[in-house]
């Protein structure tokens, strides 16, 4: 519903029935409206050094900086590239965040740490950092990369390996709990199927 303003032009409808002898006196209270004239902005307004007030006790010095390092940004990148590297399993272990600095980045594999997507990333940077020349982040990317895939494969390979050697050796690997628990899944879902089977071929026979 529009708000209705012919109340705040009630002053201006009596001066022009005064200019016309319409009125013959002006009313009580008309000289102290013409004098102070109503607002016809209706919207609640705050005064301006109230304004200034609020504005000034912000503690801008006291707001966080953002903390950003180089590798974040390839960080991101590789692992939008690379999103089940997530998903493999991970010792849950504090690291110092120092990788930098406690490992040779001048090659990928590193005795005393495991090969993940952190590897690639401090590859990438030691190329882009101290390779001579120094290479741009797309090259220097593609290369670690190249050198992560192969090194995957090799452990792959090496790992299809060992187990032809254990089972030539007489070892036996039994099956994980997840594929028992499917094995176990798909014999209820067999003996249930079976069962449906039956019931319906004798509720046809009736």
């Amino acid at each position: 519903m529009p708000i209705d303003l012919r109340p705040l032009q009630v002053h201006t409808i009596v001066s022009q029935l005064l200019q016309v002898n319409h009125i013959k006196k002006e009313p009580k209270w008309f000289r102290p409206v013409i004098e102070t004239p109503p607002n016809f902005n209706l919207l609640k307004r705050f005064p301006p050094q109230f304004i200034q007030l609020t504005n000034s006790l912000k503690p801008k010095v006291l707001l966080p900086q953002n903390i950003t390092y180089p590798e974040d940004r390839l960080r991101k990148k590789f692992f939008k590239d690379h999103p089940w590297e997530l998903a493999r399993p991970r010792n849950l272990i504090e690291y110092d965040g120092k990788d930098a600095e406690n490992y040779d980045w001048s090659q990928l594999n590193q005795k005393t740490k495991s090969l993940d997507g952190e590897s690639v990333v401090q590859r990438q940077l030691w190329l882009m950092t101290h390779s001579k020349p120094k290479q741009a982040e797309e090259e220097a990317y593609a290369k670690a990369l190249s050198e992560f895939y192969y090194a995957r494969a090799q452990e792959q390979i090496s790992q299809v390996v060992a187990e032809d050697e254990a089972r030539m050796h007489g070892a036996e690997f039994y099956k994980s709990y997840i594929e028992t628990n499917v094995i176990l899944e798909q014999d209820i879902l067999k003996n249930w199927r079976e069962k449906s089977i039956l019931q319906s071929s004798l509720q046809k026979k009736k």
